[in-house]
């Protein structure tokens, strides 16, 4: 093929995906999401972070924005009373396939925008987490409904269950949600869903990541009490003791003028 061939081939490929774009013209308003930041680093200091979640959608939908961890098991101690009046630890319960993290937010109540049988199709909200909980216990004949009620209201007391609905600000096709990222969520990846909701249906939906770790001196010092712990428990008195003599060194000098 000659050069001016190939050149004019060209030109006829440009000219038909022109075409093609002016009688198929891209989807307006397709789903995104962009988080910021997608990585928060545990150092010296830290008390959690402010996160953003930002993206198009398309007018005339809903939004809702789930924010979890993968399912892992969580063993909890539990009181009651023995004797008809003192309070004691009587043993403990054991939580599998419910996540450590769980936010929920949206524009809208979650029960104004599906219906609850779409929501347990879907995994979204409280339901559908507490029909796939799974407890374990030395108890016998353990009211399942009150512990899973428990957890959840232990969980949010931590602020690590979150459901806010009307927090997600969304106008001419855009959105915007502000989060309280909380100091107590260990080192790990959570998936960030965005749901795009239009009566009742699932309509489009996008994922993305936020990862938290520990910088390097709270990784070690982390590694040392798990690997070390009676190293790690020297380590904490010496440090406390010598805090101890400077501060009295400082109100010494203080006392002194």
């Amino acid at each position: 093929m000659g050069r001016k061939t190939r050149f004019a081939a060209g030109w006829v490929a440009v000219l038909a995906a022109a075409g093609l774009l002016l009688f198929f013209p891209p989807s307006a308003g397709a789903l995104t999401c962009k988080v910021q930041p997608d990585r928060v680093i545990i150092g010296i200091g830290y008390h959690g972070a402010h996160i953003t979640v930002d993206g198009e959608y398309s007018e005339g939908q809903d939004l809702i924005v789930e924010v979890l961890s993968p399912p892992e098991k969580t063993e909890l101690k539990y009181k009651g009373k023995v004797a008809g009046f003192l309070w004691m630890k009587l043993g403990s319960m054991t939580f599998e396939n419910l996540p450590s993290i769980y936010m929920l937010f949206s524009t809208e109540p979650l029960n104004a925008l599906l219906d609850p049988a779409v929501q347990a199709q879907q995994e979204i909200g409280y339901p559908a987490l507490k029909a796939k909980a799974v407890i374990h216990s030395h108890k016998k004949d353990f009211d399942r409904h009150r512990w899973i009620n428990e957890f959840f209201r232990f969980k949010e007391d931590e602020e690590l269950y979150v459901v806010r609905p009307g927090s997600i600000q969304a106008e001419k096709g855009r959105y915007h949600l502000d989060i309280d990222w909380p100091y107590q969520a260990p080192p790990g990846e959570y998936t960030v869903k965005v749901l795009a909701v239009e009566k009742g249906v699932v309509k489009d939906r996008t994922v993305h990541h936020i990862r938290v770790a520990d910088d390097g001196l709270i990784r070690d010092l982390s590694s040392l009490a798990r690997n070390r712990p009676a190293l790690y428990g020297l380590l904490a008195i010496l440090v406390a003791v010598a805090v101890g003599i400077g501060v009295g060194m400082v109100f010494k000098r203080a006392g002194g003028h």
